[in-house]
This record gives structure tokens, sequence and C-alpha cells, in this order.
């Protein structure tokens, strides 16, 4: 497995020499304006499948985010990688709760033959949804409530949960960014589920098999890049609000590497009891007191971060809202180097050719304020924030 990532790292540093030298543009499509009704493009459920273009390069993530009622977070994906030279496939599972002193992360790494692949009848060939591989399976359901069952069964956990979508999936514009230079062009393509309610139950380390239930998020990320080439910085946040009132807003947001100029791009998504009630692709989101630390893999790491999001509602435009948030970034889920395993040598070979990606992820109660049209509403919730290091 060592010699494996190895093999990676090296084909994306000898990628990045090669293209180092190409005049790159970047764009968004602008087939959309930039009022409500242009930047909200309605999917149905059922085109969150899998694909497979003719590609080289694909990374592909089903990636959902489960904030729990007892104020637990669970994650599951899978992940797709095909390179020039090989595919594999990725089953990972997160639980965290701090209550219950439990931090569970297990990840397996799989052949792209082990993927089960589900086809309907009536559908393309490249098109799936229902997908199983190893101890995950992720189960597609029409009816009666369209949604999914996920389930996962292995020896340190078996959990068992069903997504009732309440809120209809969509994309901001038509979800993609496209990266194009002389030598090399590619795309990201973005789609959201942004609401579910979930239960089921959970039989984690050792603890008694219980119920859960709670709110959750898709969404679903394909990369046609070599993602070092096209991101140096990525942050995702997911907020869900405590009562009776479901509100949840998620942010995807990265920084462009200096062969695409530096840009900033994000896509935010604000939604109460299954309806979408604000959109924005202007986002603020500053890192406070920064400070190197030996945890920090080198880089400047903050202490809180302050997101702002200036969106626009159903509403048009007198339907303009502003959310506002302090993260303290208190709560530690993971601090991932991911090339600790390498030797050293060859560690910091790599890292001078190409990068040194670190990931850090955090789990927080937060109170955010919300205003709509001059006035300010309070919530308070759980936020899980994510910041990975590319290069």
């Amino acid at each position: 497995m060592r010699s494996f990532r190895l093999f990676i790292l090296f084909y994306f540093a000898l990628m990045t020499i090669l293209h180092s030298s190409a005049t790159n543009t970047l764009t968004e499509s602008e087939s959309f304006s930039e009022d409500f009704k242009g930047l909200h493009n309605p999917i149905s459920l059922s085109s969150l499948r899998w694909v497979f273009p003719k590609r080289s390069t694909l990374l592909q993530a089903q990636n959902f985010y489960l904030v729990s009622d007892e104020g637990d977070f669970i994650f599951f994906q899978i992940a797709q990688t095909c390179l020039p030279l090989f595919s594999f496939v990725q089953a990972s599972l997160r639980y965290f709760s701090k209550e219950k002193g439990l931090n569970l992360l297990l990840t397996q790494t799989f052949k792209f033959s082990e993927w089960s692949l589900s086809k309907k009848e009536n559908t393309p060939n490249s098109d799936f949804i229902t997908s199983s591989v190893g101890p995950l399976t992720v189960e597609f359901m029409e009816s009666p409530t369209p949604g999914f069952n996920i389930s996962y069964s292995g020896s340190n956990a078996v959990f068992s949960v069903q997504l009732q979508s309440i809120c209809a999936p969509l994309t901001l514009r038509d979800g993609i960014v496209e990266f194009q230079s002389s030598k090399a062009s590619g795309s990201f393509s973005f789609k959201y589920a942004p609401q579910f309610v979930f239960t089921g139950s959970i039989e984690a380390e050792g603890l008694p098999k219980r119920p859960i239930s709670g709110m959750a998020s898709l969404n679903l990320v394909t990369q046609l890049i070599e993602p070092h080439l096209a991101a140096s910085k990525w942050c995702f946040f997911y907020f869900v609000a405590k009562g009776k009132e479901r509100l949840t807003f998620s942010l995807l947001h990265f920084l462009t590497t200096a062969l695409f100029h530096k840009k900033d791009f994000s896509q935010g998504i604000l939604t109460i009891d299954g309806k979408v009630i604000g959109l924005t692709l202007n986002n603020s989101i500053t890192f406070i007191k920064q400070k190197i630390t030996e945890q920090s893999g080198g880089y400047a790491l903050p202490s809180q971060i302050h997101l702002v999001f200036d969106g626009i509602g159903p509403g048009g435009s007198t339907d303009v809202w502003r959310l506002e948030a302090h993260i303290p970034l208190e709560t530690c889920v993971d601090r991932l180097d991911l090339l600790a395993h390498i030797p050293y040598f060859i560690r910091k070979v790599i890292q001078a050719l190409l990068s040194k990606p670190y990931c850090f992820q955090w789990f927080d109660d937060i109170k955010i304020t919300l205003t709509r049209q001059g006035k300010p509403q309070f919530y308070e919730g759980k936020i899980f924030s994510e910041v990975l290091y590319i290069c």
C-alpha cells in the first residue's frame, strides 16, 4: 500500500512539472444569471448517479454528512479514483461523539472490480446510483419517499440508517467549474441534496445497539482534473440548528492554484424545513489567529474561522440575507498528515516537487446570526468544519 500511494504522489509531481508552463484560464458556466432562479437549478434525486466519462483522470466522491439529535457526527463516503494506469475505490465511515468519548474512522481500499454497481432497466449503462463496496452499501430508494438506505457492517461498527429526502436536490447554475489551458483541461462538478431526515440504529466500539435520528445532507463531487493542479486549499462547512425549525446550511469553498490565478470559488446553500431559502456564490472566509504548530504540518492553522454569507432568496432582489458565524475550532475531530507513513527522504522530495497535504476537521457548538430584510435571528447548533491544504 505504501508503494502504491508513493506511485500516485510521484505521478502527480511529474504532471505538475509538465504542466507548470501552461497558460491557464478558469471559468464557470455563464448560462444562468445571478438571481435566485438563475442560481437555483433543480435536479432529481435519481440524477445523483455515478458517471464514467472517457477521461484518463477521474476522482468522484459520494459524501453523506449526518448530525444526530444527540449531537453526534457521522460521515459515510464512497470515493473512486481513476488514473491512467490503475483505478481503486475507497469506503469510509467516521463516527464522532464527544459525549460518549468515541472518535472512529474506518477506511478501506478496494479494487475497482470489487465495487458492485446496480443497473436498472431503461437507464444508460454509464449511470448508476445504488452501490456496495466492502462493508458499505448505499441503496437508492424511489418510493414511497425518495431517499437512501445506508448500511455499514464491520468488526468495529454496525450502522443502519434510512435517509428521507425533504428538499429537492440542486446545482448552483449548472454545477460545473471548468479549468482550461494549452496543455491540460478539466472540470469540477458539484451536485447537492441539502436536506434529509434520518432514522436508524448504531452499534460501535462495544456500545450496545441503540436508535439514532437527525438531519443529513449529500454532495456528489466529480473531478476531471488532477486535484493538485486545480486547487491549493479546500474548505467545507455543514451546520445543523437545534430545535424544531430544521435549519441547515452548507458551504463548499476552494482556492485555485497559481496556475489558475489563485481565485476563490464557493457555493453556499441555506435551507429551512425542506425549502431552499438562500443561495450564494458570495462568501467570505477569514482565518483568525493563525499559528504554525508541530501538529499543523507547517501551515498557519487558524484558532477561529469567521464566515459571512451574502445571498439571495426566492423573492429576488428584495429578498437578500446575510449569515454570520464565528467558529471557535475547539473540538478537533482529526489531523491527517497524508504523507506521514512515507520514508523521510522520499517525503521531502515529494514536498519539494509537489505539496505536503494535510486535512483538519472540527465539530463544534456555535451560534449563527441570520439577517433577512434587516431583521436578525439567532440559531444555536452544531457545525462540522474541514480544511484541506493540498499545496
